[in-house]
């Protein structure tokens, strides 16, 4: 079948982003299997289930360094929309981490835990 693969980098000055459209054929003559078949066991028929299109964001919203210096700060839980913010600044796959936190108690968007050091003033008190 056809399949696009969309991949990104991150630079940390920019994103890249590629895109790719691939088909993948049946095999031409004849194929080989790597054990024998038994005639004890029935071979398995497969059909393929019908597949959707994926569904690719065709632009990501624009951050600027106030949200980028409050996240690095204070995490993802006090912006006005943290998952919206951790999949602009991270990629489509990240969310903010709400049950995981740092010391200081900040959670951190999945595949971003490179928060600054704990500020004197957030540390928890005991």
């Amino acid at each position: 079948g056809k399949y696009t693969i969309l991949w990104y980098w991150n630079f940390t000055e920019f994103w890249f982003s590629s895109c790719s459209d691939i088909d993948v054929l049946p095999p031409v003559g004849p194929t080989t299997s790597p054990m024998p078949i038994s005639s004890t066991i029935a071979p398995v028929v497969t059909t393929p289930s019908p597949t959707k299109a994926p569904v690719v964001a065709t632009s990501r919203p624009s951050l600027d360094d106030a949200d980028i210096q409050h996240y690095l700060l204070n995490g993802c839980t006090s912006l006005p929309y943290p998952t919206l913010f951790c999949q602009s600044y991270l990629g489509p796959s990240s969310y903010c981490k709400y049950y995981n936190t740092d010391k200081c108690g900040r959670a951190y968007c999945q595949g971003g835990d490179f928060l600054l050091s704990c500020p004197q003033t957030n540390l928890p008190t005991t």
